[in-house]
């Protein structure tokens, strides 16, 4: 951008015409999608968890892509690891995954998956595990 240049409303920062970055993407590099679509397409992957409880001493679990699997297998297991250690948005993915999505309702409607909002954190989580077989 040339000194001196400034918009309509006085502000040199952007200059209509003129781009910010004039020279763009370096050729031959991907895109955000591109990456993750190669990553998606890995077959070797190991991961580590360490599962913390209250007043109990770390534990760490490894798991592991074999070379017949992909990242969306890696992908699965890091959720299911993060619902174990008891991330709630990861026990509600998982669990709108396999249930299907809640639906809302109108004030004083109620159906079975009412169950599921009236589970403690605990019976969700011994649920998360009840499922683990169907998942890998």
């Amino acid at each position: 951008m040339a000194k001196g240049n400034k918009n309509a409303i006085g502000n040199p920062a952007w200059v209509k015409g003129v781009s910010g970055n004039p020279n763009g993407r370096p050729k031959g590099a991907k895109s955000l999608t591109g990456v993750l679509a190669d990553m998606m397409d890995a077959n070797e992957l190991e991961l580590k968890v360490t599962i913390q409880k209250p007043d109990k001493e770390p534990e760490e679990k490894i798991f592991s892509i074999k070379a017949d699997q992909s990242m969306k297998y890696a992908i699965s297991l890091a959720l299911v690891a993060k619902a174990i250690q008891g991330d709630m948005s990861a026990i509600n993915c998982i669990f709108e995954r396999i249930e299907g999505r809640v639906e809302t309702r109108k004030p004083g409607e109620s159906d079975e998956k009412d169950e599921w909002n009236s589970l403690t954190d605990d019976q969700k989580r011994a649920k998360i595990i009840e499922l683990i077989p169907r998942v890998a």
